[in-house]
C-alpha cells in the first residue's frame, strides 16, 4: 500500500505487483490510470506502460552510442552499479529481519529486471551441474570422514570394553 492505511482496492495491473491504493493515493503517486469506457486499470510507477521507450527507440539510441565510442563506458558503469546494487539486493534478501513489503518489492524489482531472469534461467542449467558436482565432492569427503570417525568410534570401544573396571582400579591403588 502507498500510504500504509487499510481500504487500499486499486492495485497495480502488473501481474504480482503487491501495490495497492486508495484513489487519491494512486495520484499522489503519479501512478497511470487507463480510463476506457467500462474499464478502469491502474499502473505504478515501476509497470506504467506509457512510460517505456519503444524498442525502435532503444535500438537507434544504442547505435548512436557505439558509433560515439560511448559502449565501454557505458558498460563498466552498469557493471559498477550491478555490482552495488547486487551488495544491497543481497542484504536485504539475507536479512530475515527485512519487512515483507520491502522483501517483496526487491524479488519484483530483480524479476523486472530481464538482465536478472536472463542471468538466472540461462545459467541455471550450468550452475545447477557445478553445485551438484560440489555437493557430490562434499559428501564423498564426509563419507571418507566419517568412515574415520566410526573407526576411532570402534577402537575406543574396543578398549573400553578390554579393560575391566576392577582391575584397572586395584592397579592403580597398588602402586
Amino acid at each position: 500500500h502507498f500510504c500504509k492505511k487499510k481500504g487500499a482496492t486499486v492495485g497495480c495491473e502488473k501481474p504480482r505487483c503487491p501495490r495497492s491504493y486508495h484513489y487519491f493515493c494512486a495520484l499522489k503517486d503519479n501512478a497511470a490510470n487507463d480510463e476506457k469506457p467500462g474499464s478502469y486499470r491502474v499502473y505504478c510507477r515501476n509497470h506504467d506502460p506509457t512510460r517505456r521507450t519503444s524498442l525502435k527507440a532503444r535500438v537507434e539510441f544504442l547505435r548512436k552510442c557505439k558509433r560515439a565510442g560511448l559502449l565501454d563506458g557505458i558498460f563498466k558503469e552498469m557493471a559498477e552499479t550491478l555490482h552495488l546494487t547486487q551488495e544491497k539486493l543481497k542484504e536485504k534478501l539475507d536479512d530475515d529481519s527485512t519487512p515483507k513489503a520491502e522483501y517483496e518489492k526487491t524479488v519484483i524489482s530483480l524479476f523486472d529486471c530481464s538482465l536478472f531472469e536472463n542471468a538466472a534461467t540461462g545459467g541455471k542449467q550450468r550452475g545447477t551441474e557445478e553445485k551438484i558436482q560440489e555437493l557430490l565432492e562434499t559428501r564423498k569427503k564426509l563419507d571418507t570422514e566419517m568412515a574415520a570417525v566410526d573407526t576411532q568410534i570402534e577402537l575406543l570401544q574396543g578398549l573400553k570394553a578390554g579393560l575391566p573396571a576392577s582391575e584397572n582400579a586395584s592397579s592403580s591403588t597398588s602402586e
